[in-house]
């Protein structure tokens, strides 16, 4: 079994050697292995497993074969980064929302997650005060990445 982490390794096949029963060395075909003609091999940018497999004979026609599973998994979790500063002041009555720059995510194996960040704001842009806003994402497989956090201060709100 091989285990390559999607996104990020690539697949090299370490193939396989057979000898006869006097020990001399015999050929083997592989057959989905990347390096053959019977199939592309493992897609190290896709979560899945493969299997390659690998069959020789001698002279007598006595067969042997084996295979190899190859499991591509993603064990990382996205990044989350936040566009512009982490404290934000705006006037009282602006839209906060309008006003963030928001934040980029990226995973390995699913590439860009920036749409799938939610963000939680408790900003109340009629109250002068300190306001937090969190921004999460998490990947296909569930990995979450490091929750970013923004500090919006509301300023300027006329005194009652």
């Amino acid at each position: 079994t091989m285990q390559l982490e999607c996104g990020v390794d690539a697949c090299t096949d370490p193939g396989a050697t057979a000898t006869d029963g006097n020990g001399d060395p015999l050929p083997v075909q592989s057959y989905n292995s990347g390096n053959d003609e019977y199939g592309p091999g493992p897609d190290p940018s896709v979560e899945s497993s493969h299997y390659i497999y690998y069959d020789t004979h001698d002279e007598e026609w006595n067969y042997a074969s084996a295979s190899r599973t190859v499991i591509v998994k993603d064990t990382l979790a996205p990044t989350l980064t936040l566009n512009g500063d982490a404290t934000m002041s705006i006037p009282c009555y602006s839209d906060f929302d309008a006003m963030d720059p928001g934040t980029t995510s990226s995973d390995h194996c699913y590439g860009d997650l920036t749409d799938q960040v939610l963000k939680t704001s408790n900003v109340q842009n009629w109250v002068a005060g300190t306001y937090t806003v969190t921004y999460t994402v998490q990947d296909s497989a569930g990995h979450a990445a490091t929750a970013g956090t923004r500090t919006g201060n509301v300023v300027d709100c006329p005194v009652n």
